[in-house]
């Protein structure tokens, strides 16, 4: 078995890991709030209110796009990021707030 594939992975772990450092230093504080299923469906699920959280600054929506709905399934997340001296917990308020907003229907 060659070691090649082994040695061609630890440069790309290092680089990632060098990303991550970086990009955690841009947005040391940050908090993140689950966008829960209210419904239970096989069709294919649809949102409402998601542009207005794409347009709050410093605030990521990530839908997972899962192909159906069940009771309270994780169907995406927000993620709010704000300066390092930043109170916490007024971040997850705002950030919960945010997730609150996106409707699955």
């Amino acid at each position: 078995m060659s070691s090649r594939p082994f040695s061609l992975l630890l440069p790309l772990c290092f680089v990632s890991a060098l990303a991550l450092n970086a990009y955690a230093a841009l947005d040391p504080t940050g908090a993140s709030a689950v966008i829960l299923s209210p419904i239970a469906s096989r069709e294919q699920p649809r949102y409402r209110g998601e542009e207005e959280v794409c347009r709050e600054e410093n605030t990521d929506l990530r839908i997972f796009g899962k192909p159906s709905t069940k009771l309270n399934r994780r169907m995406g997340v927000v993620v709010r990021y704000d300066a390092l001296d930043a109170d916490l917990d007024a971040l997850r308020d705002k950030t919960k707030a945010a997730a609150a907003k996106v409707e699955v229907y």
